[in-house]
């Protein structure tokens, strides 16, 4: 019999073949026996810290009644599971809303509630649509919606409603297209209109960096302008509503099964069309208004 050392473990070779199988065994055992009592022998690898603290992050509190968040796709997009410290897309189940339930932003899902907010507080609403798997979603996020100070422009000045494109694809659809109209450009996400109380957009965009650059205003200074001019311009932007409503009517489909439904107050942003309107993109820029809101006007 001899002895040899193998990952700092003695194994007794013995020369007999039997001999040596059953040496072989014996320590495969025990490795095994080790590998499964960690706590045994320490942690030296900090497996079971690590484990430790994503049980404790992700952990329900029973005495408040806390669900588990999901996992963000990166770590920053990680959410508080305090709900004292988050805003209303908590409650949601979009795995895009929730990144973005730790915003300083006070944040509403597409819904009546914020609709009416928007109406008894008579203040622009400012539509952010976007999906998980979006960059540049992403980049605006961490540059604007995680910024304490253009947070607070955007709660002072705007209702802030946050929309997965994945989950509402008809409103996706009706603003994109309502982009297209206004700005003769192809939409995109993230996508970022300025709406009436009404639903009835007036200024929109896709990404706006924090600071100017690529040739765009900075967003911190975009909002304060537009919540002047949505102030001081009421008429300009009532005639560009209309513009854009009678643009929108033409396109219904002539199939009784397709028609729109409108409220009341005839307002396309209530629009509830599932179905995509097969209209082409160049059909929709020979309808756009004839008196657009351009970048120009809003920093006159």
């Amino acid at each position: 019999m001899r002895e040899a050392r193998y990952a700092g473990t003695k194994i007794r070779l013995w020369l007999t073949p039997q001999g040596c199988v059953w040496g072989f065994l014996s320590k495969i055992a025990d490795c095994v026996r080790t590998a499964f009592r960690p706590y045994a022998i320490g942690d030296p690898c900090g497996r079971i810290a690590a484990a430790q603290a994503r049980r404790q992050q992700f952990e329900v509190s029973a005495d408040v009644g806390e669900q588990p968040l999901r996992a963000a796709r990166t770590n920053r997009d990680l959410v508080a599971t305090d709900r004292h410290h988050a805003n209303r897309l908590i409650h949601e189940t979009s795995p895009y809303l929730q990144q973005h339930a730790g915003n300083p932003v006070d944040w509403y899902a597409w819904g009546e509630e914020a609709l009416q907010a928007a109406r008894a507080e008579d203040k622009p609403i400012l539509l952010s649509v976007g999906y998980s798997a979006c960059h540049w979603c992403h980049v605006m996020a961490h540059e604007s919606f995680e910024d304490a100070e253009v947070a607070g422009l955007m709660n002072r000045h705007f209702i802030n409603i946050k929309v997965d494109r994945e989950e509402r694809p008809d409103l996706d659809q009706i603003y994109q297209l309502a982009h297209q109209m206004m700005s003769q450009r192809s939409g995109g996400w993230p996508l970022t209109m300025f709406l009436t109380p009404g639903q009835e957009p007036f200024f929109g965009g896709t990404y706006f960096p924090k600071t100017p650059r690529y040739g765009l205003p900075g967003f911190a200074d975009l909002l304060q302008r537009v919540a002047q001019f949505y102030r001081a311009e009421r008429a300009q932007i009532a005639r560009q509503g209309a513009a854009i409503l009678s643009g929108f009517e033409r396109m219904q489909p002539a199939s009784p099964a397709q028609q729109a439904e409108f409220s009341a107050a005839r307002s396309i942003w209530r629009w509830k069309i599932w179905r995509p309107v097969s209209t082409h993109v160049t059909a929709v820029s020979a309808r756009r208004p004839s008196s657009r809101i351009r970048l120009s006007s809003i920093y006159a």
